[in-house]
Parts: structure tokens; sequence; C-alpha cells
């Protein structure tokens, strides 16, 4: 889904605080992305902007304000960097790094789901950036292909997840009512989902892993999304990492009686 704003509503040379907008980079029903400078260091920026349709909401503006201040808050490689907040008359506005390439939608749109071990190389980062929040009480609730950005950096390719716009707090100040523990477990679901939309072709032991990622109850999912990405990474891996096998994440896939 994506969200079209009123023509006119931010042109090329508005400017937001210290930063300039150079074109628009698309939307999301949450907000519409925005190529920009920052006026100072001359350096681009991916500026976020809500529309003003949803600015005049109260609601919509503090959740806004709230997602972006979440998002700063998860310090991970594999979590788009947020690094300044904002309001030009009345816009809420946050500014994030200024990503090159492009979705894992776009891309499996492209070529079509790929070897589960390039799926896994491509999504284990990105796990571990949900990992990352989870450890802090918060849950995404936003987990799909297009909010994984595949940024270009030089020859290289780092697996990036975007929008924690629909992100719901645990333990933080300013909590919303949602229980984190059923968000959390969402995640898992949602990952295990992503999983399987991204594989043409896989072995036994990582069907396993989908099946339970995907178990319908989520006592019977694995314990924690690190659980998950540790077998996940035991199964693309040579080397045993973190006292996990691959023997030992085949049966870490069957839930416990």
């Amino acid at each position: 889904m994506t969200l079209e704003l009123p023509v006119g509503d931010v042109r090329p040379g508005a400017t937001f605080g210290r930063y300039t907008v150079v074109c628009r980079a698309g939307a999301n029903p949450h907000g519409a992305y925005y190529e920009a400078v920052h006026t100072g260091l001359q350096r681009r920026v991916a500026l976020k902007v809500l529309p003003g349709c949803l600015a005049a909401m109260p609601e919509a503006a503090a959740r806004f304000e709230r997602a972006a201040r979440v998002a700063a808050s998860i310090r991970h490689r594999a979590v788009v960097d947020v690094s300044d907040l904002g309001d030009e008359h009345g816009v809420p506005y946050f500014v994030t790094e200024f990503l090159e390439g492009e979705d894992l939608a776009t891309l499996l749109a492209r070529e079509g789901p790929m070897p589960f071990d390039r799926a896994a190389r491509l999504l284990i980062p990105v796990i571990e950036g949900i990992v990352a929040g989870h450890a802090r009480g918060i849950a995404h609730r936003g987990i799909c292909a297009r909010h994984v950005f595949l940024a270009r950096r030089g020859e290289a390719t780092q697996p990036t997840l975007l929008d924690f716009g629909l992100a719901r707090f645990g333990r933080d100040a300013g909590a919303l009512a949602d229980d984190p523990q059923s968000a959390i477990a969402d995640d898992q679901l949602a990952v295990g989902r992503l999983l399987a939309a991204s594989v043409c072709s896989a072995p036994k032991a990582f069907e396993m892993l989908v099946a339970r990622a995907t178990f319908e109850e989520p006592e019977g999912r694995f314990p924690s999304v690190l659980d998950l990405a540790e077998a996940l990474r035991a199964l693309v891996s040579p080397e045993p990492c973190a006292g996990w096998s691959a023997r030992e994440a085949v049966a870490s896939m069957v839930p416990s009686a």
C-alpha cells in the first residue's frame, strides 16, 4: 500500500530545519520519504515527513515522533540510523541515513524467490536487528519484504531494516497498551513468513525451521527470535556458532512436548 500526498505538499527546495528537500523518494501509510541535503554539511539524508492530513491529528503526530525515538534507540548495523527529529510549521519529520539500493520486495518481484542460503545470508542481519529491538522490549510489527532494504556499501550489500513506524513499546516509558510479548511473538511469525516467501528451494531442515517459526500457537514457536536466528545461522554456516551445531539446530526445530 502506498500513500499519495496532495500535489505540492512538499516540493523540491522546501526546507525542514537544516534540511533542503531534493526530491520525493517514496511513501507508505505512515508518511512520505524525501531525499534531502543537510545545508551545513552538504550531506545527503533521507527525510520522512508526516503528511498534513495526519499531522493535524495529535495522536498520529505523537505516534510518528515516538516511532522516530524508537528507531533511534536501537543501535544496530542492520537497523536504519535515525539522526534527527523536528517539526516545521506543525509538520513533524525525522531524518535517517540516505541508503542507495532497493528493497527486498523489488528484488523478489524482479528475480523471484532465491536459494535458501542466499535468502538466509540476506535476512540473518535483519533478524539480528529485530533481536536488538526485542532486547529493549520493542516489537517492529511491520516486518515484510518492503521493509528490508538492500543498501549498497561499495561492493557489498548491507541488509537494513526500515520503518519502525509500526513498532509498539514494551518496557519503555510511554508504552502503548499492546501486550509486548504478543507483539514479539507476532514478529517471529512475520519473520518465518518472510523466509518462506523469499526461498524457492530449501533443504528439509529449513522447511522445519519455517514451520516452527510460523506455528499457529506461539507456544510452539522458537522461544525467541534470537533462537530462530541461531538455528538459521547454523544451517548456512560450516562452523558452529554461539554453541550451536547444525544437528542441534535441527533438533531445536521440533517444538517441545
